[in-house]
């Protein structure tokens, strides 16, 4: 373990209903840094630590009620890393702790249990410690492949302007998102932004403009375009005709903004091309 003189080792655990939602909102609201996300199925969370300075918290999604895990249905808890695991279980024991998961190994290298005190709050003491080098690679998630009949995936509707997800999030390990963005004819975009990650559009239908620096492209239909990080860019269909774009976003997670971009386009409706 990390020295314990310097170094947390108590832990508060919270599960939310929507937690990839909750990452990016603690994230912009308080400051928190995703140390690491370990991916669950259907979008959801099985694993995440966020740092605010020296202290770390532990998070995951809400699951549905287990009577072998306690921590399936809390919303909050504690965990606390001990160097003997096993003397701090006897310990608990004799002084009476409701026991509520018995001492065992995990899959992920930790010897835990979980107790109550004695007011009811739940407790996990474990060997693991997140500070500790080595213990904080991720647990792969089981993942299989994703077939979508044409126009089928995710739809987010904005008005003159529709994206439609085909993959993100557990579905690519949060390594990459694609989608596809549909703009009716004349129809301006998001406005010119930039952001830390790259920006990778190949246009699949009619022809799409797209500011990349400070030059406009018309992009055709088969047309390919790699806006690289930091650089101011946008896109609009100038054309009379609907077109579209297949959007590769490195990393992942770009679908977890959509609620917030959906809405800032019902404030601020696409306007018309010049």
């Amino acid at each position: 373990m990390a020295d314990r003189a310097s170094v947390p080792n108590i832990f508060p655990s919270l599960r939310y209903e929507n937690a990839p939602a909750a990452i990016e909102w603690l994230s912009k609201a308080f400051g928190f840094e995703k140390r690491f996300v370990v991916p669950g199925e259907n979008n959801t969370v099985a694993h995440a630590q966020l740092c605010l300075g020296a202290g770390l918290i532990m998070m995951g999604s809400a699951r549905e009620p287990d009577p072998k895990n306690p921590w399936a249905t809390a919303r909050l808890g504690t965990y606390v890393a001990v160097a003997d695991i096993d003397a701090h279980y006897a310990r608990a024991q004799a002084a009476g702790a409701v026991i509520e998961r018995p001492l065992a190994d995990t899959e992920y290298g930790s010897r835990e249990y979980s107790a109550r005190d004695c007011d009811g709050h739940l407790w996990s003491f474990g060997s693991y410690d997140p500070y500790a080098k080595g213990q904080m690679e991720q647990i792969p998630a089981k993942r299989s492949g994703i077939f979508l009949p044409p126009s089928e995936g995710r739809s987010y509707p904005m008005g003159r302007i529709s994206a439609v997800f085909k993959a993100d999030g557990d579905e690519t390990e949060r390594r990459y998102s694609i989608s596809e963005w549909w703009l009716d004819p004349r129809t301006q975009g998001p406005g010119a932004h930039s952001h830390a990650e790259d920006d990778i559009f190949y246009v699949i239908e009619g022809t799409m403009s797209v500011l990349v620096g400070d030059r406009w492209i018309d992009a055709t239909k088969g047309s390919f375009v790699l806006v690289p990080g930091g650089v101011l860019h946008d896109f609009q269909n100038r054309s009379p005709s609907r077109a579209g774009v297949l959007n590769f976003s490195i990393p992942g997670d770009f679908e977890e903004q959509m609620p917030a971009i959906v809405n800032w386009f019902e404030e601020n409706p696409p306007k018309d091309t010049r």
